[in-house]
């Protein structure tokens, strides 16, 4: 007896783990932002239980929280990742010069408020 409530217990826990892993994946990958000369990219993944949330309560206003990325189109890697309340707003991409990006929406939190770049975006006009 003590057995089988051991081993509904397991089941119960490992059920529950892989609820928890499924609520954080990714559920929605959106269309990268290209830099001007194409060597950068910005893109955002929004979290599953983000989606569920705004699919129940759909009579709201409701944002998808989940990362950005700043992805190196050339030596196909991510360079930084920012996590966000509002992966709606990675449109607000900024290239500030030829070796900053920022994003204008003030929800975005960046260290320093930008990501530097590795290489100069190149014929950059401002």
């Amino acid at each position: 007896m003590k057995k089988k409530n051991k081993t509904k217990g397991i089941i119960v826990v490992i059920l529950f783990i892989l609820l928890i892993l499924f609520m954080v994946s990714t559920a929605h990958t959106s269309q990268k932002i290209y830099s001007p000369d194409k060597q950068y990219s910005v893109y955002a993944t929004t979290y599953m239980y983000s989606k569920l949330f705004c699919a129940v309560f759909s009579y709201m206003d409701c944002w998808h929280s989940g990362k950005i990325y700043l992805y190196d189109e050339i030596e196909e890697k991510v360079l930084e990742t920012v996590f966000t309340e509002v992966t709606e707003n990675y449109t607000t991409v900024n290239w500030l010069t030829k070796d900053m990006v920022s994003f204008e929406n003030i929800d975005i939190k960046l260290p320093n408020d930008f990501w530097y770049l590795p290489r100069p975006i190149k014929n950059f006009k401002q």
